[in-house]
């Protein structure tokens, strides 16, 4: 990726979507320093800040936002659904036996044993990437005109990728795999009533099958999404994520226009949910340029639903990268995020017809 950007001929264009990615990026690596030299943070930690954030967001937006690369979207997009088979054909024969022989109903209640070490499997990366494929097969299913066989295809892909989905079981997944539809079904130019119908019923038909799967394998995919209030009665996970964004508030009100400190004090962790743990961490000052950004990227997102048919499928990615980015994960590591957010950006809207 890096090498790719060096030797580009199209270099980093500065337009304002651009400058404030610089601004907003700037604006939290010099608070994560900040708190390393007047605060407790750690240098590991701040070296683990710089690291991720750019591998995993400063590149992968770079990289996307070239509108070089959208000669070649059709590969692109291959790539991802040829790689996320991959995944799901390793998690069915690494992990689906365990799954099941161990009567839980996620993958990360089970527990691997390295010598005296345990480690647990990522809930958040098998269930993601699965919505990522399924949406993007359901996107080639819904809103391209794809042949007989490309449309077994696509359904197979469907199939293979519940694996790592019902395997991962994490509430926003599934919300990330419906979001993007209700934008294509909100927004989505010359749409007739009778196909808007078709897809809902369609994905209502999906969602279903989906769900008696689930429960027949024990999975709590959908269960997890059913029990919110529960949980939240009872102290659950959910209660400490409704607790770690309550308390990121209060710190920002400890010094709102710089931003208080990049971890929250209480659970010494970030707060998964990207607009929290922005303010926290760099106050007004860094909040500001990320909302722009995020509304220009939304704006956008909704013109190439409206008028770039050929080119929505990377509004999927970008879509459910910030559902994710809302739940789960951090600003320095959520590389759906930022990578769907750089190919919606790199889209050509010059040829757009307004009517």
């Amino acid at each position: 990726m890096f090498i790719f950007l060096v030797k580009s001929k199209n270099k980093f264009s500065y337009n304002s979507s651009n400058l404030l990615f610089i601004c907003f990026w700037f604006i939290y690596l010099f608070s994560s320093i900040r708190y390393f030299l007047f605060d407790d943070l750690s240098i590991s930690y701040l070296l683990d800040i710089f690291g991720y954030s750019i591998i995993y967001s400063i590149l992968p937006f770079i990289f996307y936002s070239n509108p070089f690369l959208q000669i070649h979207s059709v590969q692109i997009k291959f790539a991802i659904l040829l790689s996320g088979v991959f995944l799901s054909i390793i998690a069915f024969f690494q992990y689906w036996g365990d799954f099941i022989s161990a009567g839980v109903s996620r993958l990360g209640n089970v527990v691997y044993y390295e010598g005296d070490d345990y480690k647990y499997l990522s809930d958040l990366a098998l269930s993601y990437s699965a919505s990522l494929i399924m949406g993007l097969s359901l996107y080639n299913l819904f809103y391209e005109k794809p042949t007989f066989s490309k449309k077994i295809i696509n359904i197979l892909i469907i199939i293979v990728a519940l694996v790592p989905f019902l395997l991962g079981a994490s509430r926003g997944s599934i919300f990330s795999l419906l979001f993007p539809f209700i934008f294509f079904l909100l927004f989505k130019k010359g749409k007739s009533l009778s196909r808007s119908v078709i897809i809902a019923f369609s994905f209502l038909v999906f969602s279903s099958l989906a769900f008696l799967i689930a429960q027949n394998f024990g999975s709590s995919a959908f269960t997890r999404v059913f029990s919110i209030a529960s949980d939240i009665d009872s102290g659950s996970d959910s209660a400490a994520r409704l607790d770690i964004w309550y308390t990121s508030i209060l710190q920002f009100l400890n010094n709102p226009f710089f931003g208080d400190y990049v971890l929250n004090r209480k659970w010494n962790f970030y707060p998964h949910n990207l607009f929290v743990e922005v303010i926290m961490s760099t106050g007004i000052i860094g909040f500001i340029p990320f909302c722009v950004l995020i509304f220009q990227a939304f704006t956008k997102t909704i013109r190439i639903i409206k008028y770039k048919s050929e080119e929505s499928w990377v509004t999927i990615i970008f879509l459910q990268g910030f559902i994710m980015s809302s739940f789960s994960g951090s600003v320095t590591d959520n590389i759906i995020f930022w990578a769907g957010m750089g190919l919606v950006f790199s889209v050509n809207i010059l040829n757009f017809k307004v009517e």
